[in-house]
């Protein structure tokens, strides 16, 4: 006999290694995260210069947050800032970032 489609056991094995949700690993609250407004996936190539590829895979490994709740994808752009921020190689790595 098949295994019904919700069995939990074929449930867990659907979900094995996709990635976790999306967490912030900072002090900052869900909220908090647009305080600086979101942009959207082109927004974000467009003003950051990131490459789209890059975006969707953070975003599925959930280094990069984002919200749903319009039907796209919406990024914060204080996610995107500390992403850079993080990234930063040189002297200018030390220096406290402005807010």
């Amino acid at each position: 006999m098949k295994a019904a489609k919700n069995d939990p056991e074929r449930v867990v094995e659907r979900l094995k290694g996709r990635p976790e949700p999306a967490t912030v690993n900072t002090e900052a609250s869900a909220l908090d995260l647009f305080t600086e407004g979101s942009v959207t996936v082109v927004q974000a190539r467009v003003e950051y210069g990131l490459n789209r590829s890059r975006l969707y895979e953070l975003m599925t490994s959930g280094n990069l947050p984002y919200s749903m709740a319009t039907g796209r994808r919406l990024i914060p752009r204080l996610a995107i800032k500390r992403l850079l921020a993080a990234g930063l190689v040189g002297a200018s790595a030390t220096a406290t970032t402005e807010k």
